[in-house]
């Protein structure tokens, strides 16, 4: 192969293709080197996208602060910031990306991220709380359980 080459036929030797499976569940066909450069796993030569070697990657709701959720994987929704809520939760679930605010010890108030935010919140609940469960949830500051020992290292 020098000046004046032809390229029909071919001359150039062409890498073995296979499947190859990336983190999000898809499948696309690749030589080996190129399929690990880009982080995923090749499955030999020949093997193909049809049926999908791949495993399938759960998904779950994802909320975003202003109270808009998607249903993504969780590293898709670690990529955009939000807060997977785990797998197979749905964002059809009326509440899902909402959170239970307390405004003092007594007043429990149900919003978004960003407005409870907005409201100087004694303490923010998880996402799904709400202030309907039969109890004050608001009337005792939330504690954390630890030795004597890890709040002495905290003023050391």
């Amino acid at each position: 192969m020098g000046p004046g080459s032809v390229c029909d036929p071919n001359p150039c030797p062409q890498p073995p293709l296979g499947a190859c499976c990336f983190a999000d569940g898809t499948c696309q066909i690749r030589g080996e080197e190129l399929c690990e450069r880009d982080h995923g796993i090749w499955h030999g030569e020949g093997s193909d996208c049809d049926p999908s070697p791949c495993p399938a990657v759960p998904t779950g709701a994802c909320c975003f602060e202003d109270g808009t959720c998607q249903t993504v994987t969780q590293l898709t929704c670690q990529s955009l910031r939000g807060s997977y809520i785990g797998h197979t939760t749905r964002c059809e679930v009326e509440g899902i990306c909402t959170l239970a605010c307390c405004i003092d010890h007594e007043t429990c108030v149900v919003a978004t991220k960003d407005e409870c935010e907005a409201m100087h919140p004694v303490f923010i609940w998880n996402y799904g709380s709400n202030c309907d469960d039969g109890s004050n949830i608001c009337g005792e500051s939330p504690t954390k359980q630890t030795t004597w020992g890890a709040v002495r290292m905290m003023f050391r």
